[in-house]
């Protein structure tokens, strides 16, 4: 027992002497941040406090057997002196000291390696840029584009497999009472350009030629889904459409970010070209000469100073309301009256008997065909049955004629016209066999000629590399805005550089027995505009024809017929 509490004793001393140099004064008197690497003064000052904490720490290995015989001595149910706790903690802990600082400095050199790795790595993004920005200059080189095709991995490009297909999107407004035949008139067009043209040749490589079709409904919503969908689709490589000013003002800045090249075969409002948006371009006329053309025509030859102006708050039929309501008030006309309809209201009698408190003698409609054709209908309502309709491109159809039935009789609507040619003749026809109906809506022909003049880039543009078709988004963009004496099915197109490109006649027609027929034709020279009265036709000209070969053919046929009943009496 003795020698137990002897051996006890020890461990104490031993215990107590570790706590009395831990608890020494530092050599410096007030407290610092410890420094990296200390200071060799300092060091030599703290070796007799490091003897002092070794010696003790190899005596600490005989304290293991105390312990042990600790634990024999309770199990024999003797008293055993308790070493206290926070005691024998503070002794752990002086002794990894020199571990922590080790840890730390460790830590401190992980950081300084991580911070030196991102330092590289941003100087590395750098170079990059820099590169980039010296291989956009080379592109902007003048003869660049003819003489090096941009590589597969730089730039922003479309790259067709050597069996793949050149995709061209299309946007139009394919559902809706009044609006799916204007888009299904656009994709007719486009189909029949595709299945003509049927593929692209590149550096003597053939690649076919395809539509990805998607419906735009004619309005901004619409018109901003598509653009993502397309955007999002690395194998689309331009785009005809979108179909309504809405859709093309909304889609257009989703085009210009991700470099994309549209032609809207239908889009008019006159300020989608003046709005500096990059990817807008059309193949139809431009309001600010339908609408000038227009009022022309109801002041110089309808003899009308007092209208009232309707638009369905789209941004085509508010612009077109716009441009014509300036120019008839110019010319020395009233409009006595301006008004909105929501697209989709189907009674607009209140509306009518406003306006008809107004007096007007002509009621002009910025809009299409559904909306159009209850306003022709409810007018009599109103007391307005002897007032004049007039409207344009967006109702000059078979759709509108249809939907208003009698009451379309009588109604003007003005319309880009393609000049006329055998070619458009035979699109005609070939587009009547192949969907069997005429055209519901004047937009075939722009549809056609977007496509050909996209697929003409194409071919001007892209290379082939290592079997591959490569096309820049940006060469092509700048071939478009540069298109110059282009042949197409509705006349000669030239770029302006703005988005412009068609700069046609514009047709006024009037329904007449159930078929629009063409009065005037509207264009303008020298900044004037020039109105010519046309011989009345259908303003699709080929049913005129088809009649007239019906005629022929009945004749021949009443010929043939008389031919055997002459000679038998001459035999007589």
């Amino acid at each position: 027992m003795s020698k137990t509490k002897l051996r006890w004793s020890l461990a104490l001393l031993m215990v107590f002497a570790i706590v009395f140099a831990a608890c020494q004064p530092q050599a410096t008197p007030t407290p610092t941040p410890r420094p990296t690497e200390p200071p060799t003064e300092v060091a030599e000052e703290e070796e007799p406090v490091v003897e002092e904490e070794e010696a003790p720490a190899e005596e600490a290995e005989e304290t293991e057997p105390a312990a042990e015989e600790t634990e024999a001595a309770e199990e024999e149910g003797e008293e055993v002196a308790a070493v206290p706790t926070a005691v024998t903690e503070e002794a752990e802990e002086t002794e990894p000291t020199e571990e922590a600082v080790a840890t730390e400095e460790a830590e401190e050199e992980a950081e300084e390696e991580v911070t030196a790795t991102e330092e590289a790595e941003e100087e590395a993004e750098e170079e990059a840029d820099v590169t980039e920005e010296a291989e956009e200059e080379a592109t902007e080189e003048p003869g660049a584009l003819a003489t090096e095709a941009p590589s597969a991995d730089l730039g922003n490009v479309v790259t067709v497999a050597e069996d793949g297909t050149v995709v061209i999107g299309l946007a139009a407004g394919l559902s809706g009472e009044g609006i799916a035949p204007l888009g299904i008139d656009i994709q007719r067009g486009a189909e029949i350009a595709v299945a003509r043209r049927g593929v692209v040749t590149v550096d003597g490589q053939e690649f076919e030629v395809a539509l990805n079709v998607q419906d735009d409904q004619c309005s901004a919503e619409g018109g901003q889904a598509v653009a993502n969908r397309f955007v999002s689709d690395e194998g689309i490589v331009a785009v005809v459409g979108p179909m309504c000013s809405s859709a093309c003002r909304a889609a257009a800045p989703i085009f210009d970010a991700a470099g994309f090249t549209t032609i809207s075969p239908s889009c008019t409002q006159a300020d989608l070209t003046t709005a500096g948006f990059s990817s807008f371009n059309r193949s139809v006329v431009s309001d600010a000469f339908q609408g000038r053309i227009a009022a022309d025509f109801i002041y110089q030859v309808l003899g009308v100073r007092r209208v009232a102006a309707i638009h369905d708050g789209s941004p085509y039929g508010e612009g077109l309301v716009t441009v014509l309501s300036e120019r008839f008030t110019e010319l020395g006309g009233e409009i006595v009256a301006t008004d909105a309809v929501n697209v989709g209201d189907t009674d607009f009698r209140g509306l009518l008997e406003d306006i008809a408190q107004a007096d007007p003698e002509l009621i002009y409609f910025g809009g299409f065909p559904a909306e159009a054709a209850r306003l022709a209908q409810q007018r009599a309502d109103a007391g307005l049955e002897d007032t004049l309709f007039m409207g344009a491109d967006g109702i000059n159809g078979t759709e509108f004629i249809e939907l208003a039935g009698a009451a379309g009789e009588g109604v003007y609507a003005s319309k880009a016209i393609p000049a006329s040619s055998e070619e458009f003749d035979q699109f005609l026809a070939e587009y009547e066999e192949t969907y069997g109906e005429q055209p519901p809506a004047p937009y075939h022909g722009t549809a056609y000629d977007a496509v050909n003049i996209l697929l003409d880039a194409v071919e001007a543009v892209g290379t082939v590399q290592d079997g591959q078709l490569v096309i820049d988004r940006e060469a092509l963009a700048e071939y478009v805005r540069s298109v110059s004496n282009f042949q197409g099915l509705t006349g000669v197109l030239n770029a302006d550089g703005t988005g412009e490109m068609s700069f046609s006649d514009v047709g006024i027609d009037q329904v007449q027995d159930g078929q629009f027929v063409r009065l005037y034709i509207g264009s303008v020279v020298d900044d004037e505009v020039v109105l010519t009265e046309v011989e009345a036709e259908p303003a699709e000209t080929e049913a005129a024809e088809e009649d007239e070969a019906d005629a022929e053919d009945d004749a021949a046929a009443t010929e043939e017929a008389e031919e055997p009943e002459a000679e038998a009496t001459a035999e007589e």
